[in-house]
């Protein structure tokens, strides 16, 4: 997974193209650590070729305000820069694989 910043974050969510998953977490909870671990099983032994962005949400807390996150760990997913899916249960690497392969 690649960490963007706040100007990545907004440049993907005005983007017009294609599918984009942006995994929002705190590196103060200990949830999203087990989040970060299913999400690194998936993209480096499931789907080596899926990119999921990270952003820790205490550095973007405007942005996340204006999306309305309800909480963390998050898994967004936009298409064409409008959110279609948020994923704020992340129950198990099967389940989540499941979401994945619907993009």
């Amino acid at each position: 997974m690649k960490e963007i910043s706040r100007h990545q974050l907004i440049q993907m969510l005005g983007s017009q193209v294609g599918v984009s998953l942006v995994y929002f977490f705190s590196p103060f909870c200990g949830t999203c650590k087990l989040a970060t671990k299913m999400l690194e099983v998936i993209t480096t032994e499931i789907h080596p070729t899926l990119q999921i962005n990270k952003c820790n949400i205490n550095a973007v807390p405007d942005v996340a305000h204006s999306l309305k996150i309800k909480s963390v760990p998050l898994l967004l997913i936009l298409k064409h820069g409008k959110i279609v899916e948020e994923v704020y249960a992340f129950r198990s690497i099967e389940y989540l694989d499941k979401i994945l392969e619907k993009y």
